[in-house]
């Protein structure tokens, strides 16, 4: 199971008994899985709760009883930040010169979204700093 954390690119929802929480916290720590963890106690449920932080801060909330470890739980873990993504260059801002001139800003950053992959809020910066120069 921490192989498959460690090498996959998308989030990982685990589903887990409060007894084995504490192994599974101390596991993920143990391989140096850096990975910041959404722990939800009881979801839906009138005590639900819900905190986020790294592995290691949550293995000592766990250690020093901060959290009850009665109930169910889902964790939310990152997924590897190496996602192979394009970066935004040249030629990138070359498309985006060009294509500001015929689309609205909106219209050019989903266009060059749907051509590069890259972040639509990265494209986004970058159109509206060209745009106002």
């Amino acid at each position: 199971m921490v192989e498959k954390i460690k090498k996959n690119e998308s989030t990982n929802i685990v589903l887990i008994s409060g007894k084995n929480l504490l192994s599974f916290i101390k596991l993920i720590a143990e391989n140096n899985l850096d990975k910041v963890v959404a722990i939800c106690k009881e979801l839906t449920k009138i005590n639900e709760i819900i905190f986020r932080d790294k592995v290691d801060n949550i293995q000592k909330k766990i250690i020093n009883k901060e959290l009850d470890l009665r109930g169910e739980f889902v964790l939310v873990i990152d997924g590897n930040k190496t996602k192979t993504e394009k970066n935004l260059n040249i030629a990138s801002e070359h498309e985006i010169k060009r294509l500001l001139k015929k689309f609205t800003l909106t219209e050019t950053v989903d266009i060059v979204h749907k051509l590069t992959n890259n972040s639509k809020k990265e494209i986004y910066k970058m159109a509206l700093k060209l745009k106002n120069d």
